[in-house]
């Protein structure tokens, strides 16, 4: 025990004196640099500098003094003054954030040999961050080497440099894709659990009634089907309203005799082609009910789908809601991808932006509204393009929710053609277009916030596509060996780990979807092969129809009446 307390007095406690003195004035002098960088981070760099310069007087044993000195002297736009500290370090030992400093100091103050050999010796001491053969291509370029810059950045390792045209065009369908899928579930698991029976039909003491809304032109082909569903529709009170908007074909003589078998059904018809929004304003003012349904001339209305819409009704806040439209025509190719589109990604997105609060938009072939909300939105613009985006920005902006119900079934055609799906999806982009034009000022300006994140991703999504585009331009060139703006990235033939990563994501968000639409479709799950295909092709045609539609929407006269084009419906 006397040799315990010996051997402490004389030996460990002299010890530890001598290493607490050694190493306190360390860990002062850290704390204090950590807080000098806090400081520069937070906008205060003059009193940052001069508390490392103090430090600096005072004779501090800490290297990183000098280095993050110099770092924020660089940072701060004074090149020079980063260069005179940066003499003082070793810059054998620097790290490579400081170094990257110091090569950006001597590329600003064009001193080029210097910079091009710091960043030779990064590409030594760091092979993994593809940052320094970037940095040294351009030092190069700026050097006046133009055949040299070009060979460096050409190079595999400098192609594999991250940046943000990369990072959007990449990453931006991977965060929409998650965004979508966690939406949706939070929708499959509230909203739409009590409704999973796909063949269960709601039920109410009193049924309000419904007029059904049914603009026409050129429908002579699918008028037989589409009203003889309605007439067999399981409500027991509604009214059906057809609006034949001019039609030169014989769609009038047609909706005529199947209003004389069908005695809810009326006919309004329109001596000259005034387009689809007159048409629904006419039948809407002359129905005679609260709650109207609109659906096309060629869609067939699920029989169960008013009792749907009536007791999602009951909310006095919803002035709108959005059905689910069903390919009915699979005879090709496109016909088979649109119905994994319908399904994993327009069924998905709609769910989810119903929980979130705000739709981008109504699927016009299947909606339905309270009069009283169409009358404070205006009822429907005839001069655009896409009359359910305008009308469901406009209803919402006034105060009113829309929402989606996927047991709202109506089965559609859509086009089979190349040509066809391209003028509907030109349509569809350029109208797009004019909502975020339209409702740029209300919106930006503050005056619907709950808006605001439906609107920016529509924005990304623009600038996205100009992304897509722009790399894929590259890749071709670069593919035909002409080097055009080498320091931008492209997409490589081969998928890397991103491309497999959002691969990954779009077949586990058309799982997802095709696991839950499989009540409407038992067969749903067997589309899943033709939805691979969907990103291939779909997401090329998004990317150019809303590149031209920018430009296009911008210089489209506003105040021309937008008439009816009949479109393509299919390989029948």
């Amino acid at each position: 025990m006397v040799k315990l307390a010996l051997f402490n007095c004389t030996v460990a406690i002299p010890l530890l004196t001598v290493a607490t003195l050694l190493v306190a004035p360390a860990a002062v002098a850290g704390g204090a640099r950590q807080a000098a960088v806090a400081q520069a981070r937070l906008g205060h760099v003059d009193a940052a500098v001069a508390a490392l310069r103090t430090m600096l007087a005072q004779g501090t044993k800490d290297p990183l003094v000098a280095l993050d000195l110099g770092v924020i002297l660089q940072q701060a736009g004074r090149p020079a003054d980063a260069l005179a500290v940066f003499q003082r370090v070793n810059v054998a030992t620097a790290p490579s954030y400081a170094l990257l400093a110091m090569t950006r100091a001597c590329r600003d103050l064009q001193r080029f040999d210097r910079a091009e050999a710091l960043a030779r010796q990064g590409q030594r001491r760091f092979p993994n961050e593809p940052v320094w053969i970037v940095s040294r291509g351009l030092i190069l370029a700026d050097a006046g080497k133009g055949t040299e810059a070009l060979a460096v950045l050409a190079s595999p390792a400098a192609q594999a440099a991250p940046n943000e045209e990369r990072l959007l065009a990449q990453g931006y369908p991977f965060v929409m894709a998650w965004y979508w899928m966690i939406g949706a579930l939070l929708f499959w698991f509230g909203a739409e659990q009590c409704s999973r029976d796909a063949t269960r039909r709601p039920q109410l003491e009193v049924w309000p009634p419904i007029s059904i809304v049914v603009p026409c032109h050129n429908e002579a082909a699918t008028v037989d089907d589409t009203f003889n569903v309605l007439a067999a529709i399981d409500y027991p009170a509604y009214e059906i309203v057809a609006v034949n908007d001019g039609s030169p074909d014989n769609t009038g003589v047609m909706l005529d005799r199947l209003a004389a078998d069908i005695p809810q059904m009326r006919v309004v018809h329109l001596a000259a082609n005034q387009g689809k929004a007159i048409a629904m304003n006419v039948g809407g003012l002359l129905a005679n009910h609260e709650i109207l349904v609109l659906i096309d001339g060629d869609a067939l209305l699920d029989p169960h789908a008013l009792r749907w819409v009536a007791a999602t009704m009951r909310s006095p806040q919803i002035g709108g809601l959005t059905g689910n439209p069903r390919i009915r025509n699979r005879s090709s190719l496109l016909g088979r991808l649109q119905v994994g589109e319908f399904s994993s990604i327009i069924g998905l997105i709609k769910r989810a932006q119903s929980i979130y609060g705000r739709l981008f938009t109504v699927s016009g072939v299947i909606c339905a509204f309270r009069r009283r909300a169409l009358e404070d939105s205006g009822w429907w613009s005839p001069n655009t393009l896409t009359d359910d985006v305008d009308i469901t920005w406009r209803m919402q902006r006034a105060g009113w929710r829309i929402t989606y119900v996927p047991n709202i079934i109506a089965w559609i055609l859509m086009p089979e053609t190349l040509r066809g799906l391209w003028r509907q999806r030109l349509r569809w982009a350029e109208g797009g277009s004019h909502m975020l034009h339209d409702n740029a000022r209300p919106i930006l300006g503050g005056g619907t916030l709950s808006l605001l994140p439906v609107y920016a991703n529509a924005v990304l999504g623009i600038v996205w596509s100009y992304c897509m585009l722009g790399t894929i331009m590259l890749a071709a060139l670069h593919t035909a060996g002409l080097r055009v703006l080498p320091t931008l990235p492209t997409f490589s033939a081969i998928p890397e780990w991103y491309g497999l990563t959002l691969c990954f994501t779009y077949l586990l968000q058309s799982l997802l979807s095709g696991l839950r639409e499989r009540r409407f479709e038992p067969g749903m799950l067997r589309s899943l092969f033709w939805v691979i295909w969907y990103p291939m092709a779909f997401w090329m045609l998004s990317a150019a129809t809303a590149v031209l539609a920018v430009p296009r929407s911008l210089t489209h006269p506003r105040a021309q009446r937008m008439t009816w084009i009949s479109p393509d419906r299919g390989l029948r």
